[in-house]
């Protein structure tokens, strides 16, 4: 169904203009945009790669930096309310 719609506009074309560059004008419009299609999805997926490598970063520090220090600071907490009281 698309190839008959291809032909049906090359003929439209030759026969109302007459110039064959514009037909090639017009098929490599096509072909552009579709290489345009496939950067957006590259740049798309490099986007949320990014993104979520962030996050698991973050997640990661969260997790295992600050718990190594939690129960130095849960210590120095007690010691300093005991001393208070």
């Amino acid at each position: 169904m698309k190839l008959s719609r291809l032909l049906i506009f090359l003929i439209i074309k030759i026969v109302f203009n007459g110039h064959h560059n514009i037909i090639l004008l017009n098929y490599s419009r096509r072909i552009y945009m579709n290489k345009i299609g496939l950067l957006n999805l590259l740049s798309l997926i490099v986007g949320i790669a990014l993104i979520v490598s962030g996050c698991v970063t973050a997640y990661l520090f969260q997790k295992h930096l600050f718990n190594k220090y939690k129960n130095e600071v849960k210590n120095t907490i007690n010691k300093d309310t005991s001393s208070n009281q």
